[in-house]
């Protein structure tokens, strides 16, 4: 049964395995980016409750690059799942 069902997901991506397993990677780099987010806060609250202007700046500055980041993760993994949808529909 195991082996059935194994080899029945290694045959239904075809040719796109490598779209589902960059979509894959992708969604796992977005999973990273929300603990990144939580830490990048906890900093920006810490630097600012013990006023180091510095680091609060540093960290203001990651979290709106980690902002961009995301949006443009987010970008790429709706392109792609089109993609991948429309190529095992046609």
């Amino acid at each position: 049964m195991r082996n059935q069902t194994i080899r029945w997901l290694w045959q239904v991506p075809g040719r796109k395995k490598g779209c589902v397993a960059a979509l894959t990677a992708i969604q796992a780099l977005t999973g990273f980016g929300g603990v990144a987010l939580a830490l990048l806060v906890r900093n920006a609250v810490d630097s600012a409750v013990a006023r180091e202007n510095e680091a609060f700046l540093r960290s203001m500055l990651l979290l709106v690059l980690l902002a961009a980041v995301q949006i443009l993760l987010h970008v790429i993994i709706r392109w792609l799942t089109e993609y991948t949808r429309a190529s095992f529909e046609n």
